[in-house]
């Protein structure tokens, strides 16, 4: 269903039974009957009461580590939108116990506002091929930066010593001061998180709002490269960036 993007069973079993080929590709004989719609919903819900799914998606990953496809030193973090099939309801109805559906709102890659009912798909992906590692699934209304900590616990526990990563990236929806120190104390790594200044104080004394360093009399300084481990900067005034009235001083 998902490789030919087919939307219900109903429609899943219409077209097994007009396409000898794809009973073939699912296993099914190609002059027997197909399965009833009854019969796959039955499968579905038994399937979901299991572990099994997620036991194969983890051994997928752990094949992937072994034939060095994914690295997984350098994560990334970010959710999804997953719609739900029943119908929506207004906020007042619904019952808020973690599992139930509700809304949800977040920004897409071009600032606009996506509202939506259903659940929030929670992913850690290795960086490098862009491939899931891990996945928590929650009720849309449920904010990213909430979930981060959580789902790096559990990729720990079910990879045991398989990963280590370097660098947890992720975008402004993760800037908590939490997630940087749990990130450095807890995991050992180097948090990697877009800027938020929505949730910013003023400042530390030596960086402006974009948190780029600045000299004493305010200016931006110029980026000069690199020394080593460390970053090199220049006064502005010294490369014609600004008329400083203090010129070097």
């Amino acid at each position: 269903m998902q490789v030919e993007k087919i939307q219900t069973i109903k429609d899943l079993v219409l077209k097994l039974k007009q396409n000898p080929i794809l009973r073939y590709c699912c296993g099914f004989n190609i002059l027997g009957q197909v399965p009833s719609e009854s019969t796959f919903s039955r499968f579905i819900n038994r399937l979901t009461e299991t572990e099994e799914l997620e036991n194969l998606f983890y051994q997928l990953v752990l094949q992937a580590k072994e034939l060095n496809i994914v690295d997984g030193d350098h994560i990334s973090i970010d959710s999804t939108k997953l719609d739900s099939y029943e119908a929506a309801k207004p906020k007042k109805s619904i019952v808020d116990d973690g599992t139930n559906p509700n809304w949800g709102m977040k920004r897409d890659t071009n600032g606009n506002n996506i509202r939506w009912f259903g659940w929030k798909l929670h992913i850690l992906c290795d960086s490098k091929s862009e491939l899931p590692l891990d996945i928590l699934v929650t009720p849309a209304s449920i904010y990213d930066g909430t979930v981060a900590i959580s789902l790096i616990e559990q990729f720990f526990n079910n990879y045991k010593d398989t990963f280590k990563p370097t660098y947890y990236s992720m975008d402004s929806g993760y800037d908590f001061e939490y997630i940087y120190s749990d990130i450095i104390s807890k995991f050992d790594g180097i948090p990697i998180i877009f800027y938020n200044p929505r949730r910013s104080y003023a400042p530390p004394e030596g960086l402006d709002d974009n948190f780029d360093p600045i000299c004493s009399a305010g200016y931006k300084l110029v980026y000069w490269g690199k020394d080593g481990n460390y970053l090199k900067f220049r006064c502005p005034h010294a490369v014609g960036e600004c008329n400083c009235p203090f010129a070097m001083n």
